[in-house]
């Protein structure tokens, strides 16, 4: 807990130099020790804003990055439902990053402190018109999970 201990990661700024910095090293040397020391600072506070930033060009960050982002913002389901009924705005078909998403996310969670954004987002995704028959099997069953 060093890095929380010496420097304040309050601001959303703040938390996405950390993040950064975090993620780069965990990239460059496969320790994990800054990464899960500042996961364990940021779940306990309010991180809507700063996922939802993250979130805002969702197609673009790599699945590592989405990961981490999801632990740290993970138990409050929000961002996350609304980025996703944003990113499937004017699209025909899943990006592999609402894929992933929607298989890492806790969906039952999500139904159960979200219902209207939760069902929200799978009526988007039914009513896409080029979707996979493999794509329209996964998210029925991972929306009967």
């Amino acid at each position: 807990s060093g890095i929380n201990a010496e420097y304040g990661v309050n601001t959303d700024d703040e938390k996405k130099f950390v993040f950064e910095e975090c993620l780069y090293i965990l990239e460059k040397w496969p320790g994990k020790a800054p990464m899960e020391s500042l996961i364990t600072k940021l779940v306990r506070q309010d991180n809507t804003n700063f996922v939802s930033k993250y979130l805002t060009n969702i197609d673009t960050i790599d699945t590592l990055k989405l990961d981490h982002i999801l632990m740290i913002g993970g138990c409050n389901p929000e961002p996350f439902l609304r980025s996703i009924i944003a990113n499937l705005e004017g699209k025909v078909e899943l990006s592999q990053n609402i894929k992933h998403l929607l298989v890492n996310m806790n969906l039952a969670l999500c139904f159960e402190l979200k219902e209207e954004l939760y069902l929200e987002v799978f009526d988007k995704i039914r009513n896409l018109s080029a979707i996979s028959m493999e794509d329209v099997k996964s998210v029925l069953q991972l929306s009967t999970e």
